[in-house]
């Protein structure tokens, strides 16, 4: 009974952790509008929000916080070959 109590109190005390860095990782994803120093911000921020995921991992929301980290690691990767792309595109044109 405890360690149901336990599970529960530990996803509570970890979900604004986890809310955070999901903020987080949008904010990062969204920052490469401005094109040089939206990169180096979507790498910090990546990082960030990576490192928010294995915390609420290690605190005991593990689902949560690997699924945090996961997609902030392969969404900011999906989202900077997106944004590197739009860029070559637009190099092109202009």
């Amino acid at each position: 009974m405890s360690s149901q109590g336990n599970a529960v109190g530990s996803g509570d005390a970890t979900r604004e952790l986890v809310n955070r860095g999901w903020r987080i990782a949008y904010i990062g994803w969204v920052a490469p509008i401005v094109p040089v120093i939206g990169f180096v911000v979507l790498i910090v921020l990546s990082i960030v929000a990576i490192l928010h995921g294995v915390l609420a991992a290690t605190r005991g929301n593990t689902s949560a916080g690997l699924r945090l980290a996961l997609a902030a690691w392969l969404g900011s990767t999906l989202v900077g070959l997106l944004w590197m792309g739009v860029y070559a595109l637009l190099a092109s044109i202009f």
